[in-house]
């Protein structure tokens, strides 16, 4: 089973290990089906996060390719088409944000030295700031927020002090860094 990973740069693993991604634009496609993951997406939005407000007359060609191209990674039933765009398919234990927000979930429940190891293996999903590798274009209210704040990093939602891009589907809020959020989300002083 591949497992799909944004907690840092787009990557994606099966058995062996990394599997090798094609070029910016079609590990943008995947990011924006990972972070709408079981929801179609619509070719219009594809096309407009990919190539912005200048799309080329071939762009619709061009989407077709990235996805045929993702399929033979992916395997053939894992990006779906569905009008009026695409969808990706996974079960949410592939993603490893997914696997975070159960980690969390699971050490607000869970006793204090359980707790530790949850918190601790969902901190170690993190690579890096989520996506890292890919460039989204956000509105001017939000770039406003990421200048006030460089030194954030993206976190779960829930946290306080936390806001979400709205072009990046609300998966992330900004929070000072991963630890700060699952310390928020789990109140917990570890």
């Amino acid at each position: 089973m591949l497992e799909y990973r944004i907690l840092g740069p787009v990557e994606v693993a099966d058995e062996n290990g990394p599997v090798a991604l094609g070029g910016p634009r079609q590990r943008a496609l995947l990011g924006l089906l990972l972070l709408n993951a079981g929801a179609v997406v619509s070719t219009d939005r594809i096309i407009d996060q990919l190539w912005s407000e200048h799309p080329p007359k071939t762009a619709t060609t061009s989407l077709q390719n990235f996805v045929s191209q993702l399929r033979r990674l992916l395997g053939g039933e894992a990006v779906v088409t569905k009008p009026p765009g695409y969808m990706l398919r996974l079960e949410s234990e592939q993603l490893d944000a997914a696997r975070f927000e159960r980690l969390l979930a699971e050490a607000r429940q869970a006793e204090t030295g359980e707790r530790a190891m949850k918190l601790r293996d969902g901190l170690a999903l993190w690579r890096g700031p989520p996506l890292a590798d890919l460039a989204f274009e956000l509105s001017p209210e939000d770039e406003a927020e990421l200048r006030r704040g460089r030194e954030r990093r993206p976190a779960p939602m829930g946290g306080p002090g936390c806001r979400s891009p709205r072009r990046m589907s609300g998966l992330f809020g900004f929070c000072k860094s991963p630890h700060e959020a699952v310390l928020s989300r789990t109140g917990s002083g570890i």
